[in-house]
């Protein structure tokens, strides 16, 4: 559902997200990944819709009340001004996201992304990022950090030395104005081969760090989820550990006091780690953008003033939405 217009926005912090804007194409193959007909053809649920993790953010922050804008870059085509049309009719603040002209389509264009989506809803994807490389500082504007608010940067961001440059401007841009920040790390394989260490040094310190248990592992040096989110709180205020199903681990450097959320379970001390289960009847039909959904959640609740406990249920059940239907939104 769009909820881009008729929304109450309610008074906040505004949230601005910057990075990949992208057409998805989600594929569920009838009878699995390994039923995929190789040289001919194999039947499959297809859906073609806009994401981007930033992108996906956004909207579904948008959906949740939040003032949201996005910092990103679009080809100057037809997929590009449909990704843009998207995000305004979602109640998106665009005049962040640069329109770069294409000369070549296959490389200059709108970036595009295919899902693959296995029976029990996981994705396996593949990325052409096309124009979301070509963002660059020039393209950052710091009139987008005026007034109170939080920046949200994801890893992709990072990871390739096209965007990298846009992203630490506008993390420096957003200091500077005193904005709170949030980070989500992405993708396990691309912070591997990036360094997560390298990813913590440039983006801390943090308010926000919301991996999901294999990039936490990756970031700690944990294997346990719990010892891990305990250990990123050296980088981040607040940590949230997203475990899929299984909900979230919920860690504060600050004490959570008396007040404890329905639904956490577990000591709220500070530093440890609180279980916070997802919502009781979860059907999981395709998990494309449940990060970011979650993401969205937590920090649209953060926005309104929302403690950590009641952001992170918030962050599950925007979540166990997004897994619901075919495709990130």
């Amino acid at each position: 559902m769009s909820a881009g217009a008729g929304v109450d926005r309610r008074a906040g912090l505004r949230l601005v997200a910057i990075g990949d804007l992208l057409v998805d194409v989600v594929a569920r193959p009838a009878n699995g990944l390994a039923g995929i007909s190789h040289g001919s053809d194999t039947a499959a649920a297809i859906v073609l819709a806009p994401g981007g993790s930033a992108a996906n953010f956004t909207v579904r922050a948008a959906r949740l009340g939040a003032d949201c804008a996005l910092i990103g870059a679009v080809g100057d085509d037809r997929a590009g001004r449909w990704l843009l049309e998207d995000l305004r009719r979602e109640g998106v603040d665009t005049a962040g996201v640069a329109v770069l002209p294409v000369a070549d389509p296959a490389a200059d264009g709108t970036g595009m992304l295919v899902s693959l989506v296995d029976p029990s809803g996981e994705r396996s994807m593949l990325v052409h990022k096309g124009a979301n490389r070509r963002l660059r500082p020039e393209h950052v504007r710091a009139g987008f950090f005026s007034g109170p608010g939080l920046v949200h940067l994801t890893g992709y961001s990072f990871f390739e030395e096209g965007p990298r440059p846009a992203a630490m401007w506008a993390l420096a841009l957003a200091r500077e104005a005193g904005w709170r920040i949030s980070l989500d790390p992405s993708s396990r394989a691309p912070l591997i081969a990036h360094g997560p260490r390298r990813l913590l040094e440039d983006t801390a310190p943090l308010d926000f760090l919301l991996p999901n248990r294999d990039e936490a592992a990756v970031l700690s040096g944990e294997e346990d989820p719990a010892k891990a989110c305990r250990a990123l709180l050296r980088w981040a205020e607040v940590v949230a550990v997203k475990l899929g199903p299984d909900g979230c681990l919920l860690a504060t450097r600050a004490s959570a006091g008396s007040s404890t959320a329905a639904g956490a379970t577990g000591s709220t001390a500070a530093g440890d780690a609180t279980s916070i289960p997802t919502p009781e009847f979860l059907t999981i039909t395709d998990s494309t953008g449940a990060g970011d959904a979650f993401d969205a959640g937590f920090l649209a609740a953060i926005a309104r003033g929302s403690p950590p406990a009641e952001a992170a249920i918030a962050g599950n059940r925007a979540a166990a939405e997004a897994v619901r239907a075919l495709g990130a939104r």
